[in-house]
């Protein structure tokens, strides 16, 4: 059987090669034809990237995936200062190289053909088509009013998510035994990505507005970058320091706070109610998918967009802040107060009943999105013959 081989080429960071894998996973799946390539970037801004990727390689062996890991790089004057893209830019002759190097050595009859790259990257005019990690439930007005455009204009759009690795690699008894022994359904969870993080002041107010709100929480907390670095976040040796003075002995019986958390996990456990969140892509699809209310604090990045998409387009979370602006380049961002904090958290945990309601139906309809027979599910047919059919027309 000949063999065909796309090659992705995701942005630096966990997120971006989580969903990565799991893409490559579906596909080769899906047409054993295909074979998948994955060139990794690695910057040492991203502490964790490393143990990701050590066990991506082992679930792929055995599998037509192949891991191209190019060398870590040093962060640039730009990404210290706050700007990733120029940390990006710095890899392009590595990939090149790389991309070189693994062309040249296929040369047994059996190797497979190349037939597609996939970019994780700006939108340029020469690609052929977007590969989109949504389904037409969540974004049914954007992906039509595209869809209708001319095919010179708007290359062919595939909407194949929510595409997610709901895979329990993780070992975190402590964490998941807190929460078995928390009523059903009680639990706000705040988590804010891998480069979320507040400084001290911020820390307080939300620590403030929890207690307030009276409920139940599970907090990951982590502790900042040096200011005007772009680094990730770290654990705090003691998370004490940072939090209101007996804090942590006022609300020891509802409160748990922990450093780095296993997400996907967590929201997947029926004690979590509701989500604090940044709104990050993949977190924004994993509330869905679990039927998990957000309530919607956004940092940086497209995170804003997402936030207004949940709360006002859809109305399937409430907010804490939707004009929130994390900035790496000065002293500290705008200051959230514990009455906001705690008003947010209160509209999802005592009075969301009926956005629970539509946040449940909604991780159904996205959920029916990737099973057979599903929008999704049909979307990458499209995508797999579309991709073959233009190698057989000599458009590779």
């Amino acid at each position: 059987m000949k063999k065909f081989e796309l090659v992705f080429i995701p942005g630096p960071g966990i997120g971006h090669l989580a969903s990565t894998a799991e893409t490559a996973n579906i596909l080769v799946t899906r047409d054993h034809r295909l074979t998948v390539t994955v060139l990794v970037m690695q910057l040492s801004y991203d502490n964790k990237s490393m143990d990701h990727i050590q066990q991506l390689s082992a679930s792929f062996v055995g599998k037509s995936i192949h891991l191209i890991l190019l060398p870590e790089l040093p962060i640039s004057e730009e990404c210290q200062n706050g700007t990733p893209q120029p940390s990006i830019e710095i890899y392009k002759p590595h990939v090149r190289e790389a991309m070189a190097k693994h062309v040249n050595s296929q040369t047994s009859p059996d190797s497979p053909q190349l037939v597609g790259f996939i970019l994780d990257m700006k939108f340029r005019s020469e690609i052929k088509g977007v590969l989109i990690n949504t389904c037409e439930e969540i974004e049914s007005y954007v992906v039509n009013m595209m869809s209708s455009g001319s095919s010179s204009q708007v290359p062919s759009l595939y909407c194949v998510g929510p595409i997610l690795n709901l895979k329990n690699t993780v070992n975190q008894v402590n964490i998941l035994k807190w929460l078995d022994d928390q009523p059903q359904a009680s639990v706000v969870f705040l988590c804010f990505g891998s480069m979320g993080s507040f400084d001290e002041e911020q820390v307080k107010e939300i620590a403030q507005g929890l207690e307030r709100s009276g409920v139940r929480f599970l907090w990951s907390l982590r502790q900042p970058p040096p200011k005007g670095k772009w680094v990730a976040p770290s654990d705090y040796a003691d998370s004490k320091d940072v939090l209101p003075e007996g804090f942590l002995d006022r609300t020891a019986s509802v409160g748990k706070i922990i450093g780095w958390a296993p997400q996907v996990e967590i929201l997947a456990h029926p004690s979590i109610r509701g989500f604090v969140s940044h709104c990050g892509w993949n977190s924004t699809l994993e509330s869905l998918w679990y039927g998990v209310p957000m309530v919607a604090w956004p940092m940086y990045a497209e995170q804003q967009l997402n936030a207004f998409q949940m709360v006002v387009e859809l109305g399937l979370g409430r907010e804490i802040t939707l004009d929130y602006q994390k900035d790496y380049h000065i002293e500290r961002s705008k200051l959230v107060t514990a009455e906001e904090i705690e008003s947010g958290i209160r509209k999802v945990m005592n009075e969301g009943d009926e956005i629970r309601k539509k946040v449940k139906a909604k991780s159904k309809e996205v959920r029916k999105a990737v099973m057979e027979g599903g929008s999704s599910y049909i979307s990458l047919v499209h995508f797999i013959n579309d991709v073959l059919a233009n190698l057989s027309n000599g458009k590779e």
